[in-house]
């Protein structure tokens, strides 16, 4: 065995009781899953099937979907910039070659420069702490 491996703690299933008969789908049973989180906290969830492992399987489908969903609701900041460039520099650039003056150009520039001071000066005042509650 190698030393320098880490022995990882991952999430498990400890125990799973089915709770009873679902009413609503014959066929389908309600099981409570206690599941032992990395950190070692013990937690109850609900899962829904037709036997335990399907149950199990459900619940862990749920969770993957939702992880899943948390990340691609996420803004691309990628994206925001890419836009951000298109709008603020290269349509600018191309009315000021199109023109043939440099102050769209510039004007785009010193907009660009103005907002973000401007965000970096609110975001130092948030910092403070000098808002009325």
């Amino acid at each position: 065995m190698n030393a320098g491996k880490k022995k990882l703690t991952r999430r498990k299933a400890i125990n799973c009781n089915m709770v009873k008969a679902s009413e609503s789908n014959p066929g389908y049973f309600k099981y409570i899953v206690t599941i032992q989180e990395p950190n070692g906290e013990i937690v109850k969830q609900p899962a829904y099937g037709i036997d335990m492992q399907d149950a199990i399987s459900r619940l862990i489908w749920n969770e993957r979907t939702e992880k899943v969903v948390n990340v691609t609701n996420k803004p691309n900041v990628l994206n925001m910039v890419a836009i951000f460039v298109v709008l603020f520099l290269v349509a600018p650039a191309s009315i000021s070659v199109y023109s043939n003056s440099p102050y769209p150009i510039l004007g785009a520039i010193a907009m660009v420069v103005s907002t973000f001071g401007g965000v970096m000066l609110f975001n130092k005042y948030l910092d403070k702490g000098n808002f009325v509650n």
